[in-house]
């Protein structure tokens, strides 16, 4: 039996109260979620991880691939093969589907990596991913690059991809909360956590609150978000 994805990457209601990344968190998983049956068959998770969102798919065989060098140590990584940066290590058209969330904009090598993902993936095969767009920078020193719709699907385009799906993950007001809450989270970041805690929570709440409440209220925008989430498909030969 597959694991449940972790509070932190599907939050649950009570999470509002202090966890700082609640908002984006609960809209990417939301699309993820949706999108979802488009993952299938033997799976390649680029930049896997610790793998959070492997139990939403339904993959026959589901491998995940890392680089050894990132902004983060693998303690509680679940990898199943490293790649050196340049070239992924398995034979053409090996995976039916590719999944990678939040990894986009820490290859340095973009267009090359890009080339090799469709490389590995069989003719007609999907690969959906996820990039922020409105965040801090984060896992320095590789954070290279921020992408809107039209950058990622130009890049995505000119490297073997057509493009089936772009869609933000939630909307401006909900993306100006996010920044804010991350905004006094890091402010306010201190060696004390239980200080840090009660400090941050005081701002988490309140505005996660306004961030669910605010849209129903006032007129929607789409034009700026925290999250992308892309649907390609590999171009016929």
């Amino acid at each position: 039996m597959k694991n449940a994805v972790p509070n932190e990457f599907n939050p649950p209601w009570w999470y509002s109260f202090f966890f700082s990344s609640y908002l984006s968190r609960r809209a990417l998983y939301k699309s993820l979620k949706e999108n979802s049956h488009h993952v299938e068959g033997v799976t390649l998770d680029f930049g896997c991880g610790s793998k959070p969102y492997e139990s939403i798919f339904n993959a026959e065989k589901y491998i995940g691939v890392d680089i050894q060098s990132s902004g983060h140590d693998h303690a509680s990584s679940k990898v199943d093969d490293f790649y050196d940066g340049n070239s992924l290590p398995y034979p053409d058209e090996s995976f039916n589907s590719i999944f990678s969330s939040e990894v986009f904009e820490h290859v340095s090598n973009i267009d090359e990596m890009i080339l090799e993902l469709n490389r590995v993936l069989k003719d007609g095969g999907k690969m959906l991913i996820t990039i922020p767009f409105a965040i801090h920078e984060h896992e320095i020193p590789y954070d290279f690059r921020r992408f809107t719709t039209f950058g990622i699907e130009n890049i995505l385009n000119k490297n073997g991809f057509e493009i089936e799906k772009i869609e933000p993950s939630n909307h401006y007001l909900e993306a100006i909360f996010q920044l804010l809450i991350w905004y006094f989270t890091l402010s306010f970041k201190s060696k004390n956590k239980i200080t840090t805690f009660f400090k941050t929570a005081l701002f988490i709440m309140p505005l996660n609150f306004l961030a669910i409440v605010l849209p129903s209220l006032l007129p929607r925008n789409n034009s700026f978000y925290s999250n992308l989430t892309i649907l390609a498909k590999k171009k016929d030969k």
